[in-house]
């Protein structure tokens, strides 16, 4: 019962760790996340609304720590170190591309993607990659959406502005 309720303290310190954590998360990780979301590598228009899913799917995790259950928290703490984790999935399967020099042009984008695809299923469900597939279909529409109505003003169509890099 989530790790002998944190090692003999209770419900009431694994509720009290919970909370510290969507508190750590909400106020320095999901900012952050958003933050840097203007520094995407790799194809521009899929990482976008990528790390948008993910780091909302990660917001929603937080927010289920805080509303859970006793009965659940264990299940809601289990989603959160699982959704928290899909940086290592897309590291793993980066590594494994690069080790086998598979698809180098698209290596960053597709270890993302299926880093996602891997972790947040079993974090969230298996309808978490198609709400994934959605946001970026939603993303591009808007995006196309936006380029258009630009280019018909004779204004720059939609674009991040240019990120620089430290020397």
């Amino acid at each position: 019962a989530f790790f002998a309720a944190l090692y003999g303290g209770g419900p009431a310190a694994a509720r009290a760790v919970c909370v510290a954590l969507a508190a750590v998360g909400f106020g320095l990780h999901v900012p952050g996340a958003l933050y840097l979301l203007t520094s995407a590598f790799g194809a521009v228009r899929i990482m976008i609304p990528g790390f948008l899913y993910a780091t909302s799917a990660y917001a929603y995790s937080l927010g289920k720590l805080l509303t859970a259950t006793d009965a659940r928290l264990e299940h809601d703490f289990l989603s959160y170190w699982l959704v928290l984790h899909v940086y290592a999935m897309n590291r793993l399967v980066f590594a494994l591309l690069t080790r086998f020099n598979l698809l180098a042009s698209a290596r960053y984008t597709l270890s993302i993607l299926i880093g996602l695809a891997i972790a947040m299923p079993a974090a969230l469900g298996w309808a978490s990659f198609a709400f994934c597939v959605c946001a970026i279909v939603v993303f591009n529409l808007a995006f196309l959406a936006a380029a258009d109505e630009a280019g018909s003003r004779h204004r720059a169509p939609l674009a991040l502005p240019p990120v620089a890099l430290p020397p």
